[in-house]
Parts: structure tokens; sequence; C-alpha cells
């Protein structure tokens, strides 16, 4: 995906955009391969592009994968944006590209409920990532005080 997107391959892009899928994969397996990974500073300048190229589920999709993960060790070291103090257990994985957010947290509480959480958005311009952080992190609370009562 991000050699795709990346603004030196446009010409690879248009290739994967026009192909089948059978194509698709050939380009896949035979060009994007053969191609190093951009640096990240080629993403941090460039506008909003290639939002039909990336990763896509629907959030019933994402709460049976992490329904399937929370309990590793990995998905626990980053908690997320959630007020981390109060659960006994936070997992979390986020995913951001030039357009796109998404966070999405399982929280297990002391009593062993369990509350999954998913936002996402879309934008076809930069996102206001703290202004995102903040609507997350208050549903995280507006839960931890349904857990409290």
């Amino acid at each position: 995906m991000f050699i795709l997107k990346a603004p030196d391959n446009t010409d690879l892009l248009d290739k994967y955009r026009e192909a089948c899928i059978e194509e698709r994969y050939n380009i896949l397996e035979e060009k994007v391969i053969e191609k190093e990974l951009p640096s990240g500073i080629e993403y941090t300048h460039q506008e909003v592009r290639a939002l039909d190229i990336g990763w896509y589920f629907t959030v019933k999709e994402l709460k049976s994968l992490m329904k399937k993960v929370y309990d590793l060790e990995i998905m626990q070291i980053n908690p997320g944006v959630i007020n981390d103090g109060y659960w006994k257990t936070i997992s979390y994985k986020g995913g951001n590209d030039l357009g796109v957010l998404n966070y999405t947290t399982l929280l297990e509480s002391e009593s062993g409920e369990k509350y999954f959480i998913s936002g996402t958005w879309n934008k076809e311009d930069r996102i206001d990532e703290r202004r995102f952080d903040r609507l997350y992190r208050n549903l995280g609370n507006i839960i931890q005080e349904k857990d409290n009562n």
C-alpha cells in the first residue's frame, strides 16, 4: 500500500487501479515487491491521495479481530488515548494515513466486563487528530462512568 501510494510511483498506481484482480496480484508480486518502501517523510508533506488503496474493515470485522487478539501482550503496550488509570486492561490498535484515522479499543474493567470502541474518520484533506483524540477519549470516559454505575 505504501509503495503504491508513494508520489514517485504514480504510474504503478495507475496500472494497479486499471487492472483486474488477477493482474493486481501480478503487479503486487512482480512490481511492488521489487521497490523500496518509501520513507515516512514523503508522506508528511503530500496531499491526501489514493484513498481507494488501503485496508478496509467494517466495525463488525474490527470487533471480531479484536476479540481474537485483545489478550495478547502486544495489544496492551500502547493504550491509545483512553484513560488507562481505571481499566484492568486496554487493548488498542490505531491506524492512520493521510485523510484516514482509526482507533479500535477493547476495554476490560476490574469486574471482567468488556467494552468495545471503534472510531474512524475519513476526510479528503488533513484530519484534526487532537479533536478526534478528545472525542474518542470522551467516549471512553462515558463508558467508564457507565461501568462505575
